[in-house]
């Protein structure tokens, strides 16, 4: 199932340029961690835009400054997080 048909055209526009700046943060990962391991960052255009060591006050000074666009914010670590979420099965009565 494709999550696009779900979205609008602003969140399609948005999760195509996170994606962008998500590939840009692969690209570039051996040198984030170098420089800013365990930091989060915000990645905008291609250039990281905002380092801190709290996610909230990284997004309120980039926001501050950039507006609500899209903007990776990402925390710098070797091996990324693996979220499990749990799903439930209908079964027929």
């Amino acid at each position: 199932m494709k999550i696009a048909k779900y979205l609008t055209k602003r969140q399609q526009m948005f999760a195509k340029v996170i994606m962008k700046e998500w590939r840009f943060y692969e690209t570039h990962k051996p040198e984030f961690l170098k420089k800013y391991r365990n930091k989060y960052v915000a990645i905008r255009n291609g250039e990281v835009i905002g380092v801190g060591d709290d996610s909230a006050e990284v997004k309120e000074k980039v926001w501050a400054e950039h507006g609500h666009v899209p903007i990776l914010f990402h925390r710098v670590v070797e091996r990324e997080p693996i979220y499990r979420v749990p799903s439930v099965k209908l079964a027929k009565l």
